[in-house]
């Protein structure tokens, strides 16, 4: 079984941040699907009282995956009443767009696309 479920132990999330070039702050989270004790993808982003910033997605070459862990990440934020999403440079944009979560400002993300299903359910 598949479980996605947001991270923010700094020991865990340390390692995958330093993998990718970045830096961890202490509103530094991540979503990791994993099945067992497997990592399958994962989603780094930050979360503030204001907005949620991914920074990196991956599988990216998994398009269903990928649409569960961003749906994931985003839930977080919406749990903490965010409703507000952007990427950084670092973040697949020809993911999102792929996905369908750009939204109309630039680097940002649709979130009330959470709310519809996925692009391959929908068929």
């Amino acid at each position: 079984m598949i479980e996605i479920l947001p991270e923010r132990n700094t020991s865990l999330l340390e390692p995958l941040y330093k993998e990718k070039g970045l830096d961890m702050t202490q509103n530094s989270m991540a979503v990791i699907a994993r099945a067992g004790k497997e990592v399958l993808g994962y989603c780094l982003f930050e979360l503030t009282n204001e907005k949620l910033t991914v920074f990196e997605l991956d599988p990216e070459n998994d398009i269903m995956l990928a649409d569960g862990i961003l749906r994931s990440a985003l839930h977080v934020g919406v749990a903490n009443e965010v409703m507000t999403a952007y990427y950084s440079e670092t973040a697949p944009e020809s993911l999102f767009k792929k996905l369908g979560f750009l939204g109309d400002e630039p680097s940002s993300l649709r979130v009330e696309k959470l709310f519809q299903s996925c692009k391959g359910c929908a068929k």
